[in-house]
């Protein structure tokens, strides 16, 4: 990913990439010459940051997360129309919910 400290779309596909546990590496382009080189020949010649290359070879310049989730292959959709619970948090109070709804069949 190339970006700066500063910058708050970066910040975002920081967290982002955090929250999914998807590694990357910075190249900060106030500091790195050829970083920003970079990201000036992928936006004629405009420094536009993030601009963020996969593995692929692919480049997105200032995505949103559902523009991150697509390209990384992340389920974006729930698998259903309709749940019978929905536990939002993943704390003791609310595994220990979901896992008794599951227990009683129902669709959490």
């Amino acid at each position: 990913m190339y970006g700066t400290g500063w910058c708050s779309d970066c910040e975002r596909a920081k967290q982002f990439f955090g929250e999914q546990r998807v590694h990357y590496d910075l190249v900060d382009v106030d500091a790195d010459l050829a970083g920003r080189a970079f990201v000036q020949s992928h936006n004629d010649g405009k420094d536009i940051i993030p601009t963020i290359v996969f593995d692929d070879g692919s480049v997105l310049v200032e995505p949103n997360n559902a523009e991150l989730a697509a390209e990384l292959g992340l389920q974006a959709a729930s698998r259903s129309d309709f749940y019978d619970l929905v536990v939002v948090g993943s704390g003791p109070a609310g595994l220990t919910a979901a896992l008794y709804a599951a227990r009683e069949g129902m669709s959490v």
